[in-house]
């Protein structure tokens, strides 16, 4: 049994849970959320938006690889810009990314409940929100290792479906005429479809939260497990995108949010429709316990520096979890589903700047703490990347972002410069 000292998380999490984790976070079945979207966004090329945005989140995934293992905290990309680039830096950090792990959780409650309430309509969405986050909570309170187990049997039930599914499709499309030449890609329309499909990755940074809740000889493959979660779930949304955009020739759109559920309704039949919007619904509820877990573990981090209240760093003497921070997540996420059950979209829209600013701090970090030319270069290109698909998002995600970024500040200059606590920026190492 592995011991607990006061005051610290538990050290029980081995490479298989880091995968699992940060695959569920970013829910296998995501495509058929956003496929509608997506689809209209890249003028018909939903596959090659979300391999786009694969490929500029490598970049994000290896500085996160690379700064786990040299500052292993629970506090992610908070932690790496604090150590390597000051007090102030990391604060911003944190901040940042907390709009994203803030809304993420909100957003997947209110994807659970919209599906839960299409088929259970007696039940209002509201009441869905409400029991969702009292479950997620009743589960991450008993600690990591018991969340991780119940996402692990739900994980492999969504893997399940989409094999189904792929079988299902590939039999369908087999006996179909081959595709029609298609227009030729519109470049222009990839940038905001590849910054929207960014937004299903979000999750395998989540990994690097859980740095102090691995046990000490899996540590140094927290790295691995962040990038391969990416390759792996990335090749599963590619492949659903891809063959729902060719079942979906001939069908003829309606609602954007349900349109993959059309096309298998249509296509594959009634019955793998019902399967697959059960699964998503399933495969959201579960995704709420890593994100609920990693967004504890941030609000920790930053309270037990004292970056935000210190009761935020408080640790549950049986369980060894953080349970302050996970009451506050909860209360958070309960107010902004409620307020945005209606409004999904918008909460899309608003997740991405909180993520992408938080992106371009870890790759300043890596510059600074590393100064390999490999290091460098790599960190060089996930940074411009990240820029330019900041300026991808939509006008309300900016606006809403901005307004975030400047709270942050305010409560910097009010409540926390000057304090003697905060930690001057260390020498980067030389690696």
């Amino acid at each position: 049994m592995t011991t607990m000292n006061d005051g610290e998380l538990r050290r029980v999490l081995r490479f298989s849970d880091l995968l699992i984790y940060g695959m569920t976070y970013m829910v296998p079945v995501a495509p058929w959320v956003i496929f509608g979207f997506l689809r209209e966004l890249s003028h018909g090329r939903p596959a090659l938006a979300y391999g786009l945005a694969m490929a500029c989140m490598a970049f994000t995934a290896a500085g996160y690889a690379l700064m786990a293992q040299r500052v292993p905290r629970a506090g992610s990309v908070y932690a790496y810009a604090r150590e390597s680039l000051g007090a102030f830096a990391g604060f911003l950090a944190g901040w940042l990314m907390l709009l994203d792990y803030i809304l993420f959780p909100a957003l997947t409650c209110v994807f659970a409940a919209i599906g839960l309430h299409s088929q259970i309509p007696q039940l209002p969405r509201e009441v869905w929100v409400i029991l969702l986050v009292a479950l997620t909570l009743a589960i991450n309170w008993f600690g990591i290792d018991v969340s991780a187990r119940i996402s692990a049997g739900f994980f492999w039930l969504s893997i399940a479906a989409v094999l189904v599914f792929v079988v299902a499709a590939l039999r369908v499309l087999g006996d179909a005429q081959p595709p029609t030449p298609t227009a030729p890609i519109d470049w222009a329309a990839m940038l905001p479809a590849t910054a929207f499909g960014v937004m299903s990755f979000l999750g395998f940074d989540g990994i690097s939260t859980l740095a102090e809740e691995v046990r000490p000889e899996h540590r140094r493959l927290i790295g691995r497990a962040i990038l391969a979660s990416l390759a792996l779930t990335g090749l599963l949304f590619v492949v659903q995108a891809a063959l729902l955009d060719r079942l979906s020739d001939g069908v003829r759109p309606g609602d954007l949010a349900s349109l993959a559920y059309e096309v298998a309704n249509a296509r594959l039949g009634p019955w793998l429709g019902g399967l697959m919007t059960w699964t998503v619904v399933l495969a959201a509820i579960v995704a709420m316990v890593p994100i609920g877990a990693g967004v504890a573990r941030l609000l920790f981090a930053m309270g037990r520096d004292r970056q935000l209240p210190a009761v935020l760093g408080r640790i549950h003497p049986r369980h060894g979890t953080p349970f302050v921070a996970m009451l506050l997540t909860s209360a958070v996420a309960l107010v902004v589903a409620l307020v945005g059950v209606n409004h999904a979209d918008e909460l899309s829209s608003m997740i991405n700047f909180g993520a992408l600013g938080g992106f371009c701090l870890l790759h300043l970090s890596v510059l600074r703490y590393f100064r390999g030319a490999g290091h460098r270069a790599l960190a060089s290109i996930g940074l411009l990347i990240s820029l330019a698909l900041l300026s991808g998002l939509s006008a309300m995600a900016l606006a809403i972002g901005l307004i975030w970024l400047a709270l942050g500040l305010v409560w910097w200059f009010v409540a926390l410069r000057g304090r003697a606590l905060l930690d001057q920026p260390r020498e980067p190492f030389s690696v």
